[in-house]
């Protein structure tokens, strides 16, 4: 029987078609192996060249080498059972004691997870347990901005939640009115995004959590992007909207560590208010052979290197080190702005609050200003973004001594796309 593949076959460089190594009936020494996963690897973007603007949050080569070495020192560390690995324990709860000090959330209380998908599945997963406990609704309703990121409507699909995305205003910020008009008796959760993947725009938190409150509803800040960000922004003096739990009816916030934690993929944190709340999210089975099983996430094996990776680089940047990379990227950031300003046919899309953002065309093709930068060697992302159509451009502190070079290019790739 030959076995089906669910891979996308348009994302495998190369055009290479996958072969059953498994089955081989020897193995094969280390030397040729590394020599073929060489290979492989020669098709992926050279996101070191300081020219890859999505899915790698660079900073520097020695942050690199921190994260690599630490990954391999708890490479095979497991969060499901802390007793044989204490050490995933320690590293767990000071990035966590860390993120609750730059959300100004004293009394916070959460768990790191695998990603920022987790993060948001069980922030609406406590949400509706503690909705059913409290309030007894058993059709459990959320609302979304239709900017906030794709996970959402995933997690209502997954666990049969009604979710309503409503509109944003001109400015891609959540409509305050159709917020109001969404809200019911059966509503668990409203979410908000600080900033939104599309446009790097924060959503009015202050106002939000002000509308949750006056209902008695949860309130999460999907701080991805900029929950990192956006506190060392604040210390570098620069004015940056409120976001965080220091704003009243904000219940739950979530980051994704691999973005500016510049950590390895695999590391979310999800911080509840208190321990009141977080109580919620958790799940346990007591009728077990070997006594009771209790998880606070929804993975049960859970990878200790990711977490072992951010806790080296947050202790190896530090507050200065953290704080200059995010000079950098405001640095970068507004240069880009100030020069497509410049450019005559290209626009920002939106004001952005952060370092994520789209930029449009006015009448020329945006496709062949995407083009033309792919073959100068940039990769802004993997497609054009569309409603309206934009380029998306995620900057990182290694790219503010790029900025001159992608200038250059984008004005010769505007007027390409004008010709």
């Amino acid at each position: 029987m030959t076995a089906r593949t669910s891979v996308d076959p348009n994302s495998v460089a190369g055009g290479y078609t996958p072969t059953p190594t498994g089955n081989q009936p020897k193995g094969i020494p280390w030397e040729e192996i590394e020599k073929e996963m060489k290979h492989t690897k020669s098709f992926d973007q050279d996101w070191r060249s300081g020219k890859v603007f999505t899915s790698i949050y660079a900073v520097s080569e020695d942050v690199f080498r921190v994260a690599e070495r630490a990954s391999s020192m708890f490479l095979y560390t497991n969060f499901l059972h802390v007793a044989a690995w204490p050490s995933t324990d320690r590293f767990g709860k000071d990035l966590l004691a860390w993120m609750a000090e730059l959300w100004r959330g004293p009394t916070a209380a959460g768990t790191i997870t695998l990603g920022g998908s987790e993060s948001l599945f069980l922030a609406i997963k406590a949400s509706r347990d503690q909705a059913r406990s409290k309030r007894k609704i058993d059709r459990p309703e959320i609302i979304v901005p239709m900017t906030a990121y794709p996970a959402f409507k995933r997690a209502a699909h997954f666990m049969d939640i009604t979710i309503h995305r409503i509109p944003v205003d001109a400015d891609y910020k959540v409509d305050l009115a159709a917020l109001r008009a969404a809200i019911n008796d059966n509503t668990v959760l409203i979410a908000a995004s600080a900033p939104c993947l599309p446009f790097g725009v924060v959503d009015p938190i202050p106002e939000v959590a002000r509308i949750a409150r006056e209902h008695g509803i949860n309130m999460h800040v999907d701080a991805s992007l900029g929950g990192v960000q956006l506190p060392y922004f604040r210390m570098l003096g620069h004015d940056v909207p409120e976001f965080d739990f220091s704003v009243p009816g904000v219940t739950s916030m979530s980051t994704e560590l691999h973005k500016f934690g510049y950590a390895p993929p695999g590391c979310s944190v999800l911080l509840h208010c208190d321990q009141e709340h977080f109580k919620f999210q958790g799940w346990e089975l007591s009728e077990w052979k070997m006594g009771t099983y209790r998880n606070r996430n929804m993975m049960g094996t859970h990878a200790g290197a990711p977490t072992a990776a951010a806790w080296a680089v947050m202790r190896f940047l530090g507050t200065e080190g953290f704080m200059r990379a995010a000079e950098k990227q405001w640095n970068a950031m507004h240069r880009v702005f100030d020069g497509v300003a410049e450019i005559e046919d290209l626009y920002i899309v939106g004001k952005p609050d952060v370092c994520t953002f789209a930029i449009g065309a006015k009448k020329g093709d945006i496709t062949v200003v995407m083009d033309t930068l792919r073959a100068r060697g940039w990769f802004p992302s993997p497609r054009i973004q569309v409603d309206p159509s934009a380029i998306h451009i995620t900057l990182s502190p290694v790219h503010e001594e790029k900025m001159d070079e992608f200038l250059s290019d984008l004005r010769d790739a505007s007027k390409a796309s004008l010709a």
